[in-house]
């Protein structure tokens, strides 16, 4: 604050700065109150905002439009064994584990034969997709938590899969949920969270991740 007083007919400039901890400066209001002398001897230039910095892109996060070193039928492939993994979180999302043993076998197959034609760096990675698949199977008629932990595994796998092969994680998202139970990370599609470890009873449970596994 500037305060200007007139003393034996001259300018006495008394400025006083007063600094609150933990409170941000406001900007000085345009105008004066009626009978308020304005600054005439020192003008305040506002110091120009700094432009925010350009967002990074998360540790681990695919670049955008990064091409695929997938053929067209290892491609095809690949899409199918993520598709019956979405299918699966999708069951899981809405509290149905009757079809656990069903959707498992599907994405057991599918990464099976994703193994078989994509590049030999990313077969142990499909193959991983496959066997965690099916070691879900085996919770089959078991509790619900039991379930959902096993599909831990799965989705890390699938994670782990993605990471390697960034050009998959375009059009698909991956959240993570602080009270999971083992593994917490999943992938969807929808960009609304759905989450398959909580199910209806904590659906919107979870937070944005990144692809590092």
């Amino acid at each position: 604050m500037i305060v200007i007083t007139r003393h034996s007919g001259s300018l006495l400039l008394v400025l006083a700065l007063a600094l609150t901890p933990g409170c941000s400066r406001e900007p000085a209001s345009e105008g004066t109150a009626a009978g308020q002398d304005k600054p005439a001897l020192a003008q305040i230039e506002a110091e120009p905002a700094q432009q925010a910095a350009p967002a990074q892109p998360a540790a681990g996060a695919p670049e955008p439009g990064q091409a695929s070193t997938l053929s067209p039928e290892a491609r095809t492939a690949v899409d199918d064994a993520l598709a019956a993994y979405e299918q699966l979180r999708a069951q899981l999302a809405a509290d149905k584990t009757e079809s656990v043993t069903e959707m498992a076998t599907q994405l057991e197959r599918a990464a099976t034969r994703a193994a078989a034609v994509i590049p030999a760096p990313l077969q142990a990675r499909a193959q991983a997709v496959a066997s965690s698949a099916l070691r879900l199977k085996d919770t089959a008629g078991k509790n619900a938590d039991e379930i959902r932990s096993s599909f831990g595994e799965v989705s890390r796998a699938v994670v782990a899969l993605i990471s390697a092969e960034p050009a998959l994680a375009q059009g698909r998202h991956v959240f993570e949920c602080p009270m999971a139970q083992g593994y917490q990370k999943w992938v969807q599609k929808d960009e609304t969270i759905a989450n398959p470890y909580m199910g209806t009873r904590m659906l919107a449970c979870g937070v944005k991740s990144g692809w590092s596994e």
